[in-house]
């Protein structure tokens, strides 16, 4: 098998992300890699959008990687300024985790920041599925997770509580079942109705979300599905048993889920609500997501 081999690193980090001191970190991961013979060059955020323009405007070089580091909402500004590039243009990406979330990186068995910098020497570049999302037709690709309803205002309940931690994520997810809210949409999934009253409608990437929390468990980051979990109105005592089943992922079995495999899913509502882009907030009437393949190539460990 040809070997890629990486030169150069620029490391865009978030300095408040996670629970550590992700600048140590930075720091930690600059000496391995020149160690290593690569040279790398720290990016430390300052505001919200640095991220994404850094990713836009870096030159592009070959055997250069565009890395992340903090959470899945460092890497969402990661992806979305290389989605900006031509495609002519776009440098493989990578994430070192140090979020308290890192969901992607958990599903790919790369959740200490050690094994993500000793995988990126290792690796290569593999395509990835995104989500392209369409808000009230502004385009926001995912990585990650896409959703509505629960899933959203769960998640910006949970970042309310980053005191907590790691742990902000279940004990949001338990406040949304007493809170027990649902809405009407309009839901049409690969040119099919489903419009009813939901709690939450979620597309997937990968397995895992929040905290290993197994929300699609055959979800595939380059199959060129998304897993779409659809959950409609019910009572707490419901929410709560697919709450339970979130750690093994037998809540996909329970008749009050609808879970499928498809290209592309459209949601809108009467009002304006909130949507859960990769943990960032959103708020629109209509979302549009469909999945894209081929896009972006992530540094990923060779496959076997």
């Amino acid at each position: 098998m040809h070997r890629h081999v990486i030169q150069h690193i620029h490391l865009i980090t978030n300095p408040k992300g996670g629970v550590g001191d992700n600048l140590a970190l930075a720091e930690q991961a600059r000496k391995f890699f020149f160690s290593h013979g690569v040279s790398c060059e720290v990016h430390s955020t300052a505001a919200p959008g640095d991220a994404t323009q850094w990713s836009a405007e870096i030159p592009q070089k070959p055997q250069t990687l565009i890395c992340a580091m903090g959470g899945d909402g460092t890497m969402h500004e990661v992806i979305n300024g290389m989605m900006q590039r031509e495609a002519t243009l776009r440098m493989p990406v990578a994430l070192i985790p140090g979020g308290t979330g890192n969901s992607f990186m958990e599903d790919l068995g790369l959740i200490h920041p050690r094994s993500a910098m000793e995988s990126i020497l290792g690796g290569s570049p593999q395509p990835i599925d995104l989500m392209e999302c369409a808000l009230d037709g502004a385009i926001e690709y995912a990585f990650n997770v896409c959703g509505w309803g629960m899933m959203a205002s769960g998640n910006q309940r949970a970042e309310s509580m980053r005191w907590m931690g790691r742990s902000r994520y279940h004990a949001a997810g338990l406040l949304e079942i007493m809170h027990c809210r649902s809405n009407h949409a309009q839901l049409e999934v690969d040119g099919k109705d489903f419009s009813a009253e939901y709690h939450l409608i979620a597309a997937s990437n990968s397995r895992l979300v929040g905290k290993g929390m197994l929300m699609s468990p055959h979800a595939k980051h380059d199959d060129g599905l998304m897993d779409l979990l659809m959950l409609k109105k019910k009572g707490r005592r419901t929410l709560m048993r697919l709450f339970k089943g979130l750690t093994n992922g037998t809540h996909i079995q329970d008749p009050s889920v609808e879970y499928q495999q498809i290209k592309e899913f459209r949601v809108r509502t009467p009002q304006s609500n909130c949507w859960n882009i990769d943990g960032e907030v959103r708020r629109a009437n209509e979302m549009s997501v469909s999945i894209r393949s081929g896009l972006l190539n992530w540094w990923l460990p060779e496959k076997r």
